[in-house]
C-alpha cells in the first residue's frame, strides 16, 4: 500500500513540475520556471531523515548523501509529539 501511494505521490508531483515549466516557458515568468524546477527537485529527494535538533534549522544542514538542503518533516513531528503524550 505504502509503494503505491508513493508512486502515485511522484506521478502526481512530476505532472505539477511539469506544468510549471511549461507556464513558465509559456508566459516567460522566470519565477514559475524557476518554482517548476524546486517542484522537480523535491522528487529527486533520497529520503534521508535527521531528528530535529532544537535552535539549530533544519535548512542549515545539508544532506549527507545527495548534499541537499533539509527541510522539516512536520508530520513526523506531530506523531512523535502524539506519542510522547500518550507515554506519559
Amino acid at each position: 500500500m505504502k509503494e503505491r501511494i508513493a508512486v502515485i505521490s511522484v506521478f502526481v508531483n512530476l505532472i505539477l513540475a511539469v506544468s510549471k515549466i511549461l507556464v513558465g516557458v509559456f508566459v516567460g515568468s522566470v519565477a514559475v520556471l524557476a518554482e517548476g524546477f524546486h517542484s522537480g527537485m523535491d522528487i529527486l529527494s533520497c529520503g534521508y531523515k535527521v531528528k530535529h535538533q532544537r535552535g539549530i534549522p533544519c535548512s542549515s544542514l545539508s544532506c549527507p548523501r545527495c548534499s541537499t538542503k533539509l527541510t522539516r518533516d512536520v508530520k513526523r513531528d506531530k506523531s512523535e509529539k502524539h506519542a510522547e503524550t500518550k507515554a506519559t
